[in-house]
């Protein structure tokens, strides 16, 4: 209320605008007066998670303790864990996948999520937190070292939570969907050999401008459906000679 932010004490509290994907924005703290009761009850602790109610319904992230003393207000739900072995950070990722595929629906006043699923054990949580943060860290390190767009990392970031809310579980014990009739699960690397690319060396000009077709992202994303596959670039066989490169055989997947 207007009385409670011109008080004799006010002091800074958390709306849905400081919370961030993983991180808050402090550039604008508001303040208000809070009473010792209301003190007691949404003062932050280290490790609370904060999870917004409006704007974007389910966007999250985790206090560390940003600001010595500080609040939190109705626009936002704190979600703080009763089991100390439990991770938070496992329930930041599952909030933001939730959030990139869809499962959150909203109406006018109303967001709802159709259920809430089993979660695994805290070790499990821990690991697959951590793992999901180490991922989402070199993310950050390529942005840093290239051009992608927000939809490009939109795309990277719902691929890691893919991968760990849907693959996973294969190997931690939680059951997936049922495979179709006459089908069945198979690991990707018992039907395939699956390996990365090379490049020879930018620094020998020599090695590039032949005959071998060379295929770069580019090259695939302007595909747009067709088959045929116009690279711009050519190496040779000396530049695939003295770098990994190799020839790819008929009938190979080429993945960006």
């Amino acid at each position: 209320s207007p009385k409670s932010k011109t008080g004799k004490n006010p002091l800074p509290y958390l709306r849905n605008a400081n919370v961030q994907w993983n991180r808050f924005d402090l550039t604008d703290v508001s303040k208000m007066d809070f009473s010792e009761r209301e003190r007691e009850k949404f003062a932050l602790r280290k490790g609370d998670l904060l999870v917004c109610e409006g704007g974007e319904p389910g966007r999250a992230a985790i206090w560390n303790g940003e600001i010595e003393e500080c609040y939190y207000q109705k626009a936002l739900h704190r979600l703080r864990l009763v089991n100390s072995d439990a991770s938070p950070k496992f329930f930041l990722y599952l909030l933001w996948h939730y959030v990139l595929s869809g499962k959150f629906v909203s109406g006018n006043t109303k967001t709802t999520i159709a259920h809430l699923p089993l979660v695994p054990s805290p070790r499990l949580q821990n690991e697959i937190g951590e793992n999901i943060a180490s991922a989402l860290s070199d993310i950050d390190a390529v942005l840093e070292a290239s051009t992608f767009r927000n939809s490009g990392v939109t795309s990277l970031v719902n691929s890691v939570f893919r991968a760990k809310f849907s693959v996973s579980p294969i190997s931690i014990g939680i059951p997936l969907t049922p495979a179709p009739s006459g089908w069945e699960w198979k690991r990707l690397t018992d039907l395939a050999r699956l390996e990365s690319g090379h490049t020879p060396s930018r620094k020998r000009p020599e090695w590039w401008g032949g005959d071998i077709p060379w295929i770069a992202l580019p090259d695939i994303r302007e595909l747009d459906g067709q088959v045929a596959l116009a690279t711009k670039e050519t190496t040779n066989e000396e530049g695939i000679a003295n770098s990994s490169a190799r020839i790819l055989p008929p009938h190979t997947v080429v993945l960006s």
